[in-house]
């Protein structure tokens, strides 16, 4: 009879983030030796998109958005997205890893599309905490 072996998978696992009531971003978090897969919202999120800020120092320095870029086509110049989820009302979302791959800490702001512009918004009635499920990078 053949032996089997068993084989450890990669598992994922969730580290959270708070947003306090009066902010619009949360604390700084480290990431480092996974991936970001999937958000965990609550429906009592303020705004109805977030945004990643990231920064190669967990402590020092400006958090600024993740950009992403969409190449030019046949019919379009190269254009530049802020990394973010529209969340309007919460829920469970997956995410592309290779968004934030680059990104070891990082943050989430709250946003709003204000008459056509997004723009940060607070947290008014309660702190929101986030879920992030991270896989292992193997």
């Amino acid at each position: 009879m053949a032996k089997s072996e068993q084989v450890q998978s990669n598992r994922d696992y969730s580290k959270t983030l708070t947003i306090e009531v009066g902010e619009s971003e949360s604390e700084a978090i480290d990431i480092s030796g996974s991936n970001l897969v999937g958000l965990i919202i609550p429906s009592t999120i303020t705004g109805d998109f977030i945004h990643f800020l990231v920064n190669d120092n967990l402590d020092n320095g400006t958090y600024t958005p993740a950009k992403t870029n969409v190449p030019k086509t046949d019919t379009a110049d190269p254009i530049s997205f802020n990394v973010g989820l529209n969340v309007d009302g919460g829920g469970n979302y997956s995410f592309k890893p290779e968004d934030l791959a680059a990104w070891q800490f990082l943050k989430i702001k709250t946003v709003a599309n204000i008459a056509g512009s997004e723009s940060a918004v607070t947290q008014l009635t309660s702190d929101v905490v986030i879920t992030l499920v991270l896989r292992p990078i193997s």
